[in-house]
């Protein structure tokens, strides 16, 4: 599995609904702050995206808009539109009738389909957590999978059949994906993350190999035998990419996992700590607690709080 694959099955990604919205005339709405991360898709027309942390960016037709935390934000005709708060009941109405949300009085111009995710938050990975608020990705910089993709979910949203709510689910995904791909491909916004791996052939080797087998005994030198270059040049190339080096990505993703592991299931810490690659338990606890700011018997503990 490729890099960006791991790192969205290992974080608990999941399409939780989609819906279609129609607008025109003057219209905005506004969604209060949520624990679902937003996906827009404009298939046409144009409008803004306001929020508090980012301010006003305007969309049109092809562009891709990702909210990935849940902010509170408004979708409006213009900076001067009336916003009336996003009324949920209709929302349901028409996710279950396959109907679509109407804003707006005038001749509908403009034509959206909006989804949520939602994440497993047990151990935030580093990946997310270094995701901007607001991602924008413009119709130019969008490749055809992104687009097909976007009318194939309006499509499905608008003409609901058979297995429609698992198609619909599916393809939130696939436009996840492909807009996450899209923005890491790009020039500015994430420079100073680990989505710039990405771009770099030899730290995404690396890093495939330890998401490969997290439990291996890895060295920068075996790493960059992976990658085939010197271990100096992976570990410089590295931490421009991160800001950190091998050794601290490897701790970090291992203890994502293990505690996914001491969540979901009744394994011993001592058996953990073995399969994450640590030859003690105390020597798994003390990187476990640095990482988390707690041991790995009180995280279970506390995971497992109803």
């Amino acid at each position: 599995m490729d890099v960006l694959s791991e790192v969205l099955a290992a974080a608990g990604i999941t399409a939780s609904s989609g819906l279609r919205i129609v607008a025109g005339g003057d219209w905005g709405m506004m969604r209060p702050e949520w624990t679902d991360a937003a996906l827009y898709g404009v298939v046409s027309g144009e409008g803004v995206l306001l929020t508090r942390e980012d301010g006003l960016r305007p969309f049109a037709a092809g562009d891709v808009l990702l909210l990935t935390s849940g902010i509170a934000h408004v979708i409006a005709s213009s900076p001067s539109a009336e916003a009336a708060i996003c009324d949920g009941r209709a929302v349901a109405e028409a996710q279950h009738s396959g109907d679509f949300m109407r804003l707006g009085t005038g001749d509908a111009t403009v034509q959206l389909v909006a989804a949520s995710y939602s994440r497993d938050m047990i151990a935030p990975l580093p990946w997310l957590q270094q995701l901007p608020g607001v991602i924008h990705i413009r119709a130019e910089a969008t490749d055809a999978r992104t687009v097909t993709t976007m009318h194939l979910l309006d499509l499905e949203l608008t003409e609901p059949g058979a297995g429609s709510r698992v198609i619909i689910d599916r393809l939130v995904d696939v436009l996840l994906a492909c807009a996450l791909r899209s923005w890491a491909n790009g020039e500015t916004d994430c420079e100073s993350s680990l989505w710039r791996t990405l771009r770099d052939p030899a730290v995404v080797s690396a890093v495939a190999a330890i998401h490969r087998d997290p439990s291996h005994a890895w060295t920068a030198a075996t790493l960059a035998k992976e990658a085939a270059v010197s271990r100096t040049t992976l570990n410089r190339r590295f931490e421009a990419a991160t800001g950190d080096g091998p050794a601290t990505y490897l701790t970090r993703w291992r203890m994502h996992l293990a505690a996914r592991r001491l969540r979901d299931s009744d394994d011993t810490v001592e058996h953990i700590a073995a399969e994450s690659g640590y030859t003690s338990v105390a020597a798994f606890s003390r990187a476990f607690r640095r990482e988390l700011n707690t041991p790995p018997a009180q995280f279970r503990r506390d995971s497992r709080v109803t």
